[in-house]
């Protein structure tokens, strides 16, 4: 290629870095002598104050030498150009500029036009990566790639260099994001402090295979605990996780993940193996718990996977013992850790779960057509509540039909039904459930009404060779009707829907009929569930008898992006009541309140409440306040409460429950964080959590300690029966950062992003 050659006068460059500095700052990197430069084509342009020119050999410029195309910007004191093949020998004042790199030194040959060739006493940039650093020669080769000799690297802004990598030989790859340095030297502030013979520091934020920080921390539980992973990063939508933790008072713990994610499935599996546990929690074992201090373990598998109304989903979860989770805090797959096929609403996390779930189903799913083959079983954890209902196996059919605006359901539910540990006083055994129901919406601009019109029958059998059992039908007439009144606002583009709604049911139900505790989950009290027909979800209970609810909903809405920046809902439910005492339904006269504030301002926050008149009490509650004003500032709280019920299964009545948990997180100085977490049993006048922390986040480096204090009940097999000795966990969590370099300790963002509804990372 012949270079098109233009001779103009142009300002000096850019000065000389100072002695001893290392690498450049994206100031230095913006050469002034090429802020006219625009409307480059694909030639090379070259500018200097006096040329010596062989045509069709070679040339010598001198003078604030300016060499540019679309690709490349080169500047220096003079230069030789070879017309051959294009190789240029910069000299004096040397700058290359690229997209990817910016380099300065001393002199430089190569053909820079296409990426190759090499600097001498350099200092270079990688914007991408924040990547700087000093060396006594840089090779190019291509766009791609570049090596140093006698290298120095950090990533901590220039003028303070915390910590730098020293070695001789460090190569950056683009096309692996990757730096590879071998025989380093990790200094901060000028202190060798570690000495590698290989490692690969990642330049881009991109996935790639590699270990991951090294955990560090201790509690009274397990002692000092270490763990070291490596990342398996296979494709895009498939990477694994494997590692080793080591605990000084138990022993070492294998752990693996992996993870998949495709168009029609994704999926993760867990596990974690033991071979050896120097502590024995059970030494008198139960019979039926088996466990082995020789072989501890656990894995969870989650899978969804749909082609062509085809879905298969699997929630499977199995531990070697009931304390395992306990005892090692092991991750579980999505989903795993919650029962049934739901995910409730509100999750609180839990140290310890009731049951881990197995639940395996497939479904096939068409435009009237949907039918469900489930199985799920458990295993229990606590053993005090071992009366859970395993469905092995239950299908579940549902076809739905339209005529103009009347709308058919039909449903068919086969189940059987078992216990691990059977009680005479709950069912178990084959149960039928036939719905049927018509729907007639109306809608106009006055309002709606949905009149529904159904029945439910149940019949139930213990065994397949046992006589027909008992057989419930419940019929309901149920109407729900109300209006939309919408009032736009004006310069504040904010649109406030108020909605009243009535809601009536008619129906049947036995006063005499058994408790049949088949479905694990029941109707949550809040507004929505006071339009329901039906008493409960999943008690077994046919439609709520005669019922009238009277409902308010007042909601303001973001008119451009339809974003919902608060809610105010209040109602009433009158249902006849009935000698027989209501388990999980609604009797009496109840209210309902919820207020949501979901705006984008600092403040966000939720309440429920659902009053029962008949108790005068409040039967549930439940508030959620957090105050973000901006940063990393963050204060939250939360209260549950629940009354006493009854328990599906169980012959008592489950005590009220009372539970408040406050959480903060603010600056105190100039880098300085506190982070604290505290989380209280009202009822038992118990502190379940309590953390207190502090970090310092510099210019390059991260500093986080913390002191952690938890309730950790053990279960015990004493005198033929289990027994919860109360005890209490302690820890200390301690994390230090380089930043874009290396981690070594605990990640107490977990601790709180599990514990902290609504916390992610991002606040940090």
């Amino acid at each position: 290629m012949r270079p098109l050659l233009t001779l103009i006068v142009l300002c000096a460059g850019a000065p000389l870095l100072a002695a001893g500095s290392i690498g450049l700052t994206t100031a230095q990197c913006r050469n002034p002598d090429f802020a006219g430069v625009s409307g480059i084509d694909g030639s090379t342009h070259i500018s200097a104050l006096r040329a010596n020119v062989r045509p069709d050999a070679f040339a010598e410029i001198f003078g604030d030498v300016l060499i540019y195309n679309k690709d490349v910007r080169l500047k220096a004191d003079n230069a030789q150009l070879s017309f051959n093949d294009n190789r240029i020998t910069l000299n004096n004042n040397v700058s290359i500029v690229d997209a990817n790199l910016c380099i300065t030194g001393t002199r430089a040959s190569g053909n820079f036009l296409i990426g190759a060739g090499s600097v001498e006493q350099a200092q270079f940039l990688q914007p991408q990566s924040n990547l700087r650093g000093s060396a006594a020669e840089i090779k190019l080769s291509g766009r791609q790639r570049f090596e140093l000799s006698e290298g120095v690297v950090t990533r901590c802004p220039r003028g303070t260099d915390f910590w730098q990598i020293s070695s001789g030989s460090l190569v950056a790859d683009q096309v692996q994001s990757a730096l590879t340095v071998k025989d380093m030297v990790l200094r901060i502030k000028q202190v060798p402090v570690l000495y590698l013979p290989y490692l690969k520091i990642p330049v881009t934020t991109e996935r790639q295979s590699g270990f991951l920080p090294i955990g560090l921390s201790q509690n009274s539980r397990n002692g000092v605990e270490t763990d070291l992973k490596y990342y398996f990063n296979f494709r895009s939508d498939l990477d694994a996780t494997l590692g080793l933790r080591h605990m000084s008072q138990r022993g070492q713990l294998f752990e693996a993940e992996v993870r998949g994610l495709g168009a029609n499935q994704q999926g993760q599996f867990n596990g974690a193996f033991l071979p050896e546990d120097r502590v024995n929690d059970l030494r008198s074992l139960a019979p039926s718990q088996n466990q082995d201090a020789s072989n501890r373990n656990m894995m969870s598998l989650f899978y969804d996977f749909k082609l062509a109304g085809l879905t298969t989903k699997i929630n499977f979860s199995k531990a070697s013992d009931l304390n395992f989770l306990r005892d090692f805090d092991s991750d579980l797959a999505p989903y795993s850790g919650h029962l049934g096929g739901l995910r409730p609403a509100n999750p609180q996390y839990g140290s310890i779960l009731p049951a881990l779930n197995q639940r395996i189903s497939l479904q096939y799913e068409r435009t009237h057509l949907k039918a469900d083959l489930s199985y799920q079983g458990f295993q229990m954890l606590v053993p005090q509540l071992n009366q859970q209902i395993e469905k092995r196996p239950e299908l579940d059919i549902q076809y739905n039909r339209s005529l103009g605006r009347l709308r058919g359901t039909t449903r068919l539910r086969l189940t059987e039904s078992r216990m691990q540990d059977p009680d005479p006083d709950t069912f178990q055994g084959q149960r039928q459930v036939f719905d049927a129901q018509l729907t007639w919406p109306y809608e106009n601009a006055l309002g709606y009404v949905q009149s529904t019109v159904g029945a439910k029958l149940r019949r139930y059998r213990a065994t397949q060779e046992a006589e027909a059992g008992p057989v419930f039908n419940s019929p309901f007439l149920h109407v729900l009707a109300g209006t939309r009144l919408t009032h736009q606002g004006g310069t504040r583009s904010i649109d406030r829907i108020l909605e009243p709604k009535i809601s009536i049911t008619l129906g049947r139900n036995h006063r005499d009929q058994p408790q049949f505790g088949i479905d694990s989950a029941w109707l949550e009290p809040n507004y929505p569930s006071m339009f329901n027909p039906y008493a409960s979800v999943g008690a077994d209970w046919g439609v709520s008898g005669h019922t009238l609810a009277l409902g308010v909903d007042h909601r303001w809405l973001e008119r451009s992006s339809g974003h919902q920046l608060g809610r105010i809902s209040v109602g009433q439910s009158y249902q006849a009541t009935t000698d027989q005492p209501a388990r999980g339904g609604r009797r009496g006269h109840q209210t309902d309140f919820q207020a949501e504030l979901t705006s984008a301002g600092a403040i966000t926050g939720r309440i429920d409440l659902s009053y029962q008149h008949q108790q005068q009490a409040i039967a549930s509650g439940f508030l959620s306040l957090s105050y973000r004003p901006g940063g990393s500032t963050l204060i939250s709280l939360q209260h549950r409460y629940r009354t006493a019920e009854h328990l599906f299964g169980q012959a008592g009545i489950m005590p009220e429950s009372s539970v408040s948990q406050i959480a903060l997180q603010a600056p105190i100085g100039k880098g300085f964080q506190v982070r604290g977490l505290w989380g209280r049993n009202n009822r038992a006048s118990k502190d379940i959590e309590s953390l207190l922390g502090v970090s310092y986040n510099g210019c390059c480096w991260t500093v986080d300690a913390a002191y952690r204090k938890s309730f950790d009940p053990k279960l015990t097999w004493v005198a033929g029966q289990y027994q919860i000795d109360a005890q209490t966990r302690t820890g200390i969590f301690f994390s230090f950062e380089l930043k874009g370099l290396m981690q070594i300790g605990s990640d107490m963002t977990r601790v709180f992003e599990r514990s902290v509804p609504g916390f992610t990372a991002a606040t940090r």
